[in-house]
């Protein structure tokens, strides 16, 4: 059971603690689980998506846009638009 599910839902149906199932699982150097994200889908690119790109952070617009800031970063590269720049001048 040891790296297919939490440390905490081993030890819960056997009986121990996470820690006890841990320190077992470190011993025997198996890597912990890591649940996995789905995939989702590329954004369908529009000419409005598209005016979009450069007038805020990829971060923002990737959660207004409700997609990656990887894919917003990608898309705004390949149309060669310059990223978002605040204003803020540092000294």
């Amino acid at each position: 059971m040891l790296g297919t599910m939490t440390d905490r839902d081993v030890g819960a149906r056997i009986g121990r603690d996470e820690t006890a199932v841990s320190t077992r699982r470190y011993r025997l150097k198996v890597a912990a689980f890591v649940k996995h994200r789905r995939h989702r889908r590329p954004p369908r690119w529009t000419p409005e998506r598209d005016a979009l790109l450069g007038t805020m952070s990829d971060g923002d617009l990737a959660r207004q846009l409700r997609c990656t800031a990887t894919s917003v970063f990608n898309r705004r590269r390949a149309l060669r638009i310059p990223r978002f720049a605040c204003g803020a001048v540092h000294t």
